[in-house]
């Protein structure tokens, strides 16, 4: 699992960052075929899986600590949450973008994953965004100049 200091979890992608790029990245993470042959025999099945599962059970257990620092970053000024057409966004509107986006987070630490009803179980949850990560339908949508081969 990866941590990024501007969200922990799955990249910043799986929040809401990716979702609002010119092209959207519809993946939680990248795990192309490529990664997935380099993990060995096992693939996502073997240490990948149970140590996304470990890292999501220790989130879930620390959650408060987790919010209480991406809550920081709703009233840190140099925090960029949204543009309005090449303009910095009103701070009214940014701060209500930065709130969203922090209760998007504790929902998805709670197993709540893309409005799916029921919070899913840790193993679901990690279940789920291996799923999405590995869909070839998924990863043929992705941005053309992500250049993977790099």
């Amino acid at each position: 699992m990866h941590s990024d200091m501007s969200y922990p979890y799955i990249t910043y992608t799986y929040t809401c960052k990716g979702e609002t790029f010119d092209v959207p990245e519809v993946v939680p993470f990248r795990l192309t075929q490529n990664m997935v042959h380099a993990m060995g025999v096992a693939g996502y099945e073997g240490i990948f899986r149970r140590s996304c599962e470990a890292t999501m059970k220790v989130m879930r257990q620390q959650c408060e600590p987790l919010l209480c620092v991406l809550k920081t970053f709703i009233h840190d000024p140099l925090v960029e949450w949204g543009k309005v057409k090449g303009r910095t966004a009103s701070s009214e509107a940014t701060n209500e973008k930065a709130i969203k986006i922090v209760k998007d987070m504790e929902d998805r630490l709670q197993g709540k994953y893309k409005s799916r009803g029921l919070p899913l179980s840790v193993e679901g949850q990690v279940h789920t965004l291996i799923k999405d990560a590995t869909d070839i339908d998924n990863l043929s949508r992705m941005y053309i100049g992500w250049a993977p081969y790099l």
